[in-house]
């Protein structure tokens, strides 16, 4: 599974660049005043957490978090029993909650192009891959298990 695309890792840590940039330099109107703001830290904290225990679940059954890789297991227990994408739920709690410390309008838009691009990008491959590996098992794990929460 190929993809021209920066991994997600790498979006979004260039997404939380664009939102300290456009803060700075381009931060048109305060929209979350201080001590406000400080509630981004709220979602900042789920998605780092919630990464954490995705990934430790996938060491655990000895299965790879990389994109390009071929998948070994289906984990459906933990963060994973609630949506079938929690990496990517973390990311954009990440990135939202950024927004909100941040406090400034401009950088509001950019969790919702990361979204974009993980939602069209990386989770058609990674159900098609998904799909490939696991067959039937997939197929009910889809049923029972919504894409994002």
């Amino acid at each position: 599974m190929k993809s021209k695309w920066p991994m997600p890792p790498t979006l979004l840590a260039a997404s939380i660049a664009a939102m300290v940039a456009l803060h700075f330099l381009l931060p048109l109107v305060r929209v979350i005043p201080w001590p406000w703001n400080c509630a981004g830290a709220l979602p900042i904290a789920f998605g780092v957490v919630w990464n954490i225990w995705a990934d430790h679940l996938f060491k655990k059954h000895q299965t790879t978090v990389k994109l390009h890789l071929e998948p070994t297991s289906l984990v459906s227990s933990g963060p994973f029993g609630l949506s079938r994408n929690p990496m990517y739920v973390g990311m954009i709690a990440i990135a939202a909650g950024t927004a909100v410390l941040l406090g400034t309008l401009t950088p509001i838009v950019v969790p919702t192009a990361l979204a974009a691009i993980l939602a069209l990008k990386f989770v058609p491959m990674e159900e098609k891959s998904m799909e490939q590996a696991f067959g039937e098992s997939w197929r009910e794990y889809k049923k029972r298990v919504r894409r994002w929460l």
